[in-house]
C-alpha cells in the first residue's frame, strides 16, 4: 500500500537544499513552495494508486468518494432552510451546482423569476 503521508521536506535540525538562511519573506515563500511540493507528491501517489487498481476495485473507489461528499439532501420539513444550508456545507462544488440547477429547473416560471430576483439582490448587496 502506498504511503500517502506528506514527505518531510524541512524537518527541524536539517537544512533544506531550497532554503537560504536569512530573509523572512523568502522563508515564508519557501515554506509555501515546500508545502505545495508535499501536496503534489501526495497527489501523485494517490493517482498512481488509483491507476494501479484493477477495474474490479472501481466500485470500492466510488464508495470511498461517496463517503467524502455530501450525498443527497435529506428532507426535513421542520427545519428546511437550516438543513439545506448544512447539507450544502458538506456537499462538493459539483453537487451544489447540480442540485442548484436541477432545483431551479424544477421551479414554476414565476418562482424561477422570484429566485433570480432574490439572487441578483444578494449579489448587489
Amino acid at each position: 500500500m502506498a504511503n500517502l503521508a506528506a514527505p518531510k521536506l524541512n524537518t527541524p535540525g536539517t537544512c533544506s537544499p531550497f532554503r537560504p538562511i536569512g530573509d523572512a519573506a523568502a522563508e515564508v515563500f519557501l515554506d509555501w513552495i515546500e508545502e505545495n511540493a508535499g501536496r503534489e507528491a501526495n497527489a501523485r501517489q494517490l493517482v498512481d494508486a488509483v491507476l494501479n487498481c484493477g477495474k474490479d476495485t472501481f466500485r470500492f473507489l466510488e464508495i470511498i468518494h461517496a463517503e467524502m461528499t455530501g450525498g443527497h439532501p435529506i428532507p426535513n420539513p421542520y427545519r428546511l432552510m437550516p438543513a439545506a444550508r448544512e447539507w450544502a456545507n458538506w456537499a462538493s462544488t459539483a453537487e451544489n451546482k447540480a442540485y442548484a440547477l436541477a432545483c431551479y429547473e424544477a421551479l414554476p416560471p414565476a418562482d424561477q423569476a422570484a429566485f433570480l430576483l432574490h439572487v441578483s439582490r444578494q449579489e448587489a448587496a
